[in-house]
């Protein structure tokens, strides 16, 4: 991620390159965020890079034979984005798509439910605050199983549902987890924090 940086691929381009060149820089910079979460997320370190500083948009839906076939008579991958093309069902970048938003998601739990960013604040207001992070991102986890790609033929796990399933599952757990880790004790009682444990597993699903 540091080189990706280094080259300025966080950011639109600032030349002229063919639609293959600059999709694939994108690819490039997409794919070394998905390893940068996973990992950040992992070993629970600062994120390589902040969400808000990435200025570079998504690869296009298409693949590469599409891009090859479309070069000379758009000037960019915007346009081209914005062209209408004959549909497929699913490109080589389908699944690819499904990873990144999922990685939004998981940076944005790590971001809000970072053990070392908890409130001292009354505790009034720092439950309230984590109960609607926590609302928002069950119902972002919700959506995005909703919207990935069913794959009539899987080729690979990955295009499996279970897969998907098991992502979805995953960072549900995470995400209920680190609610509970986060939410103020009333006097240390344990009976507290049991039952407010069991109110947030009842409401997750």
């Amino acid at each position: 991620m540091r080189l990706c940086i280094e080259q300025g691929l966080h950011k639109p381009p600032t030349t002229r390159k063919s639609l293959l060149h600059e999709q694939l820089e994108r690819r490039v910079f997409w794919e070394c965020y998905i390893i940068d979460r996973y990992s950040s997320i992992t070993l629970d370190r600062p994120l390589a890079i902040a969400d808000r500083d990435i200025r570079v948009l998504l690869p296009v839906d298409a693949n590469d034979e599409q891009l090859d076939a479309a070069e000379g008579s758009v000037p960019d991958l915007d346009v081209f984005q914005a062209t209408p093309l004959t549909q497929i069902a699913h490109t080589e970048l389908s699944v690819f798509f499904t990873s990144i938003r999922h990685r939004q998601i998981t940076s944005k739990i790590h971001s809000l439910f970072q053990s070392k960013g908890r409130s001292d604040g009354p505790s009034v207001t720092a439950t309230g605050r984590i109960y609607t992070n926590l609302y928002r991102l069950l119902g972002e986890l919700n959506n995005w199983r909703q919207s990935v790609p069913v794959f009539d033929n899987p080729q690979c796990v990955y295009e499996t549902q279970d897969w998907f399933d098991l992502r979805w599952m995953r960072e549900r757990l995470i995400l209920v987890r680190k609610a509970m880790d986060l939410v103020p004790k009333r006097g240390n009682n344990p009976l507290y924090g049991w039952t407010f444990s069991g109110v947030l597993l009842i409401k997750s699903r």
